[in-house]
């Protein structure tokens, strides 16, 4: 679901951590979920990032884990793991490389996801040859 403003928001999947649940399994869970790719393609690293954002009525604050996945060969993503209301809230999804996530039509969340990735992995690789990013539809 866009934010309350009306505008559009991208930003890699991700979800809540369910009771006695480590946060690499709910990453690895929620990536496979969301995406329909293999939830082990998620490596046990992680970076904390602080959240301050407003989501579906709700505002969130805090620390989060992020950790990187790791895929050979980028294809069609699956979203057969989403839940109703999420699949209502989804617009559309691309494979972007990070450094055209500054030139995405909307909003970024979190806004320092490029430092996020690099903080993750300094050596990349980064760069997806796919043409322009997409925009939701």
């Amino acid at each position: 679901m866009p934010p309350a403003d009306g505008s559009y928001l991208w930003e890699p999947p991700g979800g809540g951590i369910e009771p006695s649940e480590r946060p690499i399994d709910a990453a690895r869970r929620e990536f496979q979920e969301e995406t329909g790719l293999p939830g082990g393609s998620v490596i046990d690293r992680h970076v904390m990032v602080g959240r301050d954002v407003d989501w579906n009525g709700k505002h969130y604050q805090g620390e989060e884990a992020f950790f990187l996945a790791r895929i050979d060969q980028p294809g069609p993503l699956s979203h057969g793991g989403l839940t109703e209301d999420e699949r209502g809230w989804l617009h559309g999804d691309a494979w972007v490389a990070w450094s055209e996530l500054a030139h995405l039509p909307d909003r970024v969340e979190p806004p320092q996801l490029a430092g996020i990735l690099a903080a993750l992995d300094p050596s990349g690789p980064w760069r997806l040859d796919r043409g322009p990013a997409a925009t939701p539809s």
